[in-house]
């Protein structure tokens, strides 16, 4: 007698949470089946998730095409926390913790992180006057960045004019503390003007993280300035990394 009453219970459940389920969607595109214990398999051909949405649908259960998924509310798929504001600090609907994006690119696929976000920049574009009379490299002032890369390539490009009276102004880009790029004006500009002086260079297989980019510079003699001799003109110095 128990055992009966234990199987009626049992059968009354299961018709409970079919029918709770199934509600506002036709009952025969609904399937539950229990594997194991604590182990329930839901296969629905259409659903909505949230209180606007189950009503609409329950007023009208072929307004929502089959094998479609309406969800009102946010979504979060590998975090617990999908209504914390995105970076770009709008409040984003769909959170997932990585995902692959078929046909990204040139159509082989590509990680989401890396599709949208690898374009990291900074630059830096001063107009003050600024001057240098040593022999031995020293940091050129604001001509410093420093970027949080995901492990793409990184351009990197300099630009300054400069004036030291016929004397030679040298160049050197840092990596990371390390030299990887020299330049210099040479003896041109007899006295007047300025000389302009300009490079650019790519940074390969840098890991992901932090990297700095500085510019040094000095004299070979005399003291080299950011301004035109002739016009008096301060000239403007530019450095800029673009991840890419």
């Amino acid at each position: 007698m128990k055992r009966f009453i234990l199987s009626a219970l049992t059968v009354l459940t299961v018709v409970t949470i079919l029918t709770s389920v199934a509600h506002a969607v036709p009952r025969e595109e609904i399937t539950l089946t229990t594997i194991v214990p604590d182990q329930t398999v839901l296969i629905v051909k259409k659903g909505v998730v949230g209180y606007n949405y189950h009503r609409a649908a329950a007023a009208n259960p072929d307004a929502i095409p089959n094998s479609d998924l309406y969800v009102e509310g946010n979504v979060g798929i590998g975090t617990t926390t999908p209504h914390i504001p995105a970076p770009n600090s709008l409040t984003g609907n769909l959170d997932v913790n990585d995902v692959w994006i078929r046909g990204a690119g040139d159509g082989a696929g590509a990680w989401a992180s890396e599709a949208t976000n690898s374009h990291n920049s900074d630059g830096a574009i001063i107009t003050t006057l600024i001057s240098t009379n040593s022999t031995t490299f020293v940091d050129m002032p604001d001509m410093s960045i420093t970027l949080t890369t995901k492990g793409n390539n990184v351009f990197v490009s300099f630009s300054v004019q400069v004036n030291n009276h016929n004397n030679e102004t040298l160049f050197q880009l840092l990596e990371d503390g390390v030299a990887v790029l020299q330049s210099g004006t040479g003896h041109t500009n007899q006295g007047k003007g300025s000389d302009n002086v300009s490079f650019q260079y790519l940074a390969k297989s840098l890991a992901a993280g932090s990297h700095t980019w500085r510019v040094q510079w000095r004299v070979d003699t005399g003291t080299s300035y950011t301004q035109d001799e002739v016009c008096k003109v301060v000239q403007t110095r530019s450095l800029i990394a673009i991840e890419v």
